[in-house]
């Protein structure tokens, strides 16, 4: 038995520089979930990625068959994972490690297949430790085995694209280095397959050539890292919302995912349309907190709506049944009915989360990106007529049309479909009756249209407008600086216009907005109906309510109210603090109680100017709760319920002066004054006219006050410009730091390949080695064209032998042998003018022959 070369069985330095590279490309994916701490505790991917690097070398050497192999790596990778997972595990006496591991997957697994979110996190961290294991297993096998090194890079860069997704911005560096890793494993990868190439058909390969090839290698790595990694600083929107907008899908797999890693916790901010479904008492998260969350580039600063609410509760507010219609992006949201004073805004936002909100305000009309429209569903009613009018349980108008068919089914003993369609209301759709048809003494429950006696009607409410809408959220989820454009329409009714407004609401808007608990306490409604029985109009009972909850304290720090008490009753009577959800839900029910319909609404304010990004940032102080009331031929127009804020730091709600009538901008500080007149600039003409009867000012003053406004903008960035310029700062984006640090190794790559190649110019002809130098050149052109040396072969019978091949280069070919030995074998003068001259000319002839016969041309 032949004794195996222990130095053999290792290979070479360039089979060890290719499994490093594998192993410091996969290790860059790793390292970059391994420093997210997606899970505490958490398996030592690093150990295992070794592990499996090295059973990749080891069986790719062995003689064993690839199923044979892959097979032993997979028993071993299974037992990799459940040693690794289950010193996760904290064992109890009663069980080992093992069993609970085996007790833990099987609790993971009906949770799923019960479409419910999933419990804790051992299940992810069996994923992530074999999915190590087998990344590096088989890029290791298919590195050494088929000198194939794009199994490695795919499946690395697809890991660490996928982990890098779903992290904040400064994790990116880790792109950086698996760029430079994995264009050095190919260009490894290459330099291994030809060196092998070159060793088998006996061509010499000295070792500089791979050192020159590979600091080559590194520059151009160094360069396309420096730019992949500042590619991935940017974002490509257009190509985004193309992307998302064909694949709506994704958000139902994502969903599906968010049940599968419920308990991984996320390394981006998510809000979610679905996470505000409910509105609580107790909730204190409104109104305090520093987090930016979006940006807000407008002309317009307005309240910025999430969502609304219709159903009131002790506990708090939540939302109707609901449906959803998809709109795609560009096409128009159209049915304002007869709405009056509408103007059309068109404003951008900008998230720092990750999220499926979509910012309105007023009516929506169209976004730039698919969308998801919630409104409520329209209401149905299902009337016994037996039970004798009236109902109280159905709307007035319902009632009224029950009553009309009970009489005409009493004087006429039955009614036909005509009559019935007749006293059918125009905003009502008759779904279903069930009526009974004598047949001789017996009745019979069946549906038929003659000799009708109907006692059960099924009717449902036509909706009309978009009153009813509740939340719009995108078709997918946006992630962080991902910005989409919204058009909607607000209301430029001034007072005068809501105190004339009446009180002629649609039956629409009263079926949902109205509604209250029969067990909300009497003394509410009594409160309510006392302090606005001297108000004329609802306009002035809104201000008159709006007045009141104004005595009472705000407060950022709330409780529940207690177990069975409603939270507007503890709130108004008791505890007399609150924070924006208690005054809003207050004023909310103080004017249902008195016949207004009022409905909640989440959000956030206009937020504060920033210089820098040309927007208004909205932070977590900025979200807010305040109460929308319906006005006929207005819409639904804000209110501000909650007083200024006292506490020092706070910034008190900012409110339109549609939101109320007394002249608020007598207390404005500049920054406000500021924020209006920019949003004056962009009105038309006819509307400044109105808000400017309202401040009382004529043309001259306001175009006073713009000129003083250009003076402070101006003012302002010269600060921000002096500011920046002392700091030592730059204006530039971020981005501008990858381009310099790519230009920079490109020249410094550059220069070092200028210097490189001026001086082996300027030494070929001063070292006494250059006529080897040329002979060297035309060997190796010569093996590219199966004309290499042959081990046994002289120079001077391989100069015969090309000369067979080349008769015509015969004398320059022995013109170069001939001074390759003699200069080999001398005593190491310098060539001659004369002589370098004739070696050149020898070698320029050679070489085009040579490269003629490598393309197959004839010479």
């Amino acid at each position: 038995m032949a004794k195996v070369n222990f130095k053999t069985y290792l290979g070479n330095w360039q089979r060890w520089g290719v499994i490093i590279l594998v192993f410091l490309t996969l290790e860059t994916s790793v390292l970059s979930i391994e420093q997210a701490q997606w899970i505490t505790p958490q398996p030592s991917l690093t150990l295992v990625l070794a592990i499996s690097v090295l059973t990749g070398w080891i069986l790719s050497k062995s003689r064993l068959s690839g199923a044979v192999a892959h097979s032993l790596a997979m028993v071993l990778g299974v037992t990799i994972t459940i040693w690794q997972a289950a010193t996760l595990l904290t064992s109890p006496e009663s069980t080992t490690r093992v069993g609970q591991l085996a007790s833990d997957l099987q609790s993971w697994w009906q949770a799923v297949t019960a479409a419910e979110p999933s419990q804790g996190t051992i299940h992810f961290a069996v994923f992530l430790i074999f999915f190590t294991w087998i990344m590096g297993y088989v890029s290791t096998w298919y590195v050494l085995r088929r000198e194939n090194a794009w199994i490695a890079v795919s499946l690395s860069g697809i890991t660490i694209l996928v982990n890098l997704g779903n992290l904040p911005k400064q994790q990116l560096d880790f792109f950086f280095f698996y760029t430079l890793a994995a264009l050095l494993l190919i260009g490894m990868t290459n330099l291994a397959k030809h060196y092998y190439w070159f060793k088998k058909h006996g061509v010499i390969y000295p070792n500089r050539v791979g050192l020159f090839f590979m600091t080559l290698l590194v520059c151009l790595s160094l360069i396309a890292g420096s730019a992949a990694w500042d590619t991935s600083q940017g974002r490509f929107e257009r190509l985004e919302n193309v992307i998302n907008s064909k694949t709506l899908w994704r958000k139902d797999v994502e969903k599906y995912f968010g049940n599968l890693l419920a308990s991984v916790p996320t390394k981006q901010p998510f809000f979610g349309a679905d996470d505000n479904s409910t509105l609580l008492f107790g909730d204190s998260s409104f109104d305090q907190g520093n987090e930016l969350q979006f940006i807000v580039i407008t002309e317009h600063p307005a309240y910025w709506r999430t969502r609304v609410y219709d159903n009131y509760s002790s506990w708090g507010w939540t939302s109707s049944a609901i449906s959803e219609r998809a709109l795609k992006q560009g096409l128009s949201q159209l049915g304002n009915g007869d709405i009056s004073k509408l103007s059309e805004i068109t404003y951008e936002v900008v998230p720092k989360v990750t999220t499926d909100m979509v910012f309105t305000t007023g009516e929506f009309v169209s976004s730039d990106i698919p969308v998801s429209l919630h409104t409520l569903v329209p209401q149905s009613f299902s009337i016994d007529l037996d039970i004798p009018p009236p109902d109280t349980s159905v709307p007035p108008d319902v009632a009224s049309f029950v009553q009309s068919l009970t009489s005409v089914r009493v004087s006429t003993g039955g009614v036909s479909p005509e009559v019935l369609q007749q006293l059918l209301p125009e905003n009502l759709i008759l779904n279903s009756f069930s009526a009974s048809q004598s047949v001789g003494n017996e009745f019979t429950s069946e549906p038929s249209l003659v000799n009708t006696q109907p006692n059960t009607v099924e009717v449902t409410r036509r909706l009309g407008g978009n009153s009813n809408m509740v939340a719009v959220t995108s078709a997918y989820l946006l992630k962080s600086d991902q910005r989409y454009r919204v058009t909607t329409t607000i209301s430029s009714a001034t007072p005068e216009d809501l105190s004339k407004a009446g009180n002629n609401y649609p039956a629409a808007v009263t079926d949902y907005y109205l509604q209250l608990p029969q067990s909300l306490p009497a003394r509410v409604k009594s409160l309510s109906e006392t302090i606005t029985k001297e108000a004329a109009t609802p306009y002035d009972k809104v201000l008159t309510v709006k007045s009141y909850l104004s005595q009472l304290q705000y407060r950022l720090t709330v409780k529940a109210p207690p177990e069975g008490m409603h939270g507007v009753d503890h709130f108004l009577f008791i505890q007399k603090t609150g924070n924006c959800v208690q005054f809003a839900s207050a004023m909310a029910v103080m004017l249902r109680s008195v016949g207004i319909p009022t409905r909640m609404a989440t959000g956030y304010v206009p937020g504060e100017y920033d210089v820098t990004t040309g927007g208004f940032a909205l932070t977590a102080k900025e979200r807010h709760a305040w109460p929308e009331v319906y006005f006929p031929g207005y819409g639904w127009i804000g209110f501000e319920a909650t007083p200024g804020v006292n506490s020092e730091g706070e910034v008190a709600p900012v409110e339109s002066v549609a939101f109320q009538g007394e002249p608020i901008w007598l207390d404005w500080d500049s920054n406000q004054w500021r924020e209006w007149l920019q949003w004056q600039s962009g009105l038309e003409p006819q509307e400044r006219e109105e808000w400017l009867a309202i401040m009382g000012w004529g043309e001259e003053e306001l175009e006073e006050w713009m000129s003083w406004l250009e003076t402070q903008e101006q003012l302002d960035s010269n600060i921000v410009e002096q500011q920046l310029k002392a700091s030592g700062a730059t204006t530039d984006s971020p981005g501008k730091l990858g381009l310099i640090l790519f230009f920079s190794i490109s020249g410094i790559f550059v220069v070092a390949t200028l210097w490189i190649v001026f001086r082996r110019r300027k030494k070929r002809f001063a070292k006494p080695d250059y006529a080897a130098t040329i002979y060297y050149k035309m060997c190796r052109l010569a093996s590219l064209g199966r004309l290499g040396p042959r081990p046994y072969q002289t120079p001077f019978e391989y100069c015969a032998g090309l000369s067979l091949a080349f008769p015509r280069q015969a004398e320059a070919l022995d013109t170069i042998v001939q001074m390759y030995v003699e200069r080999r074998y001398s005593s190491g003068q310098e060539m001659m003018l004369r002589e370098r001259r004739k070696l050149q000319k020898s070698w320029r002839a050679v070489k085009r022959s040579l490269i003629k016969r490598l393309f197959r041309l004839k010479y």
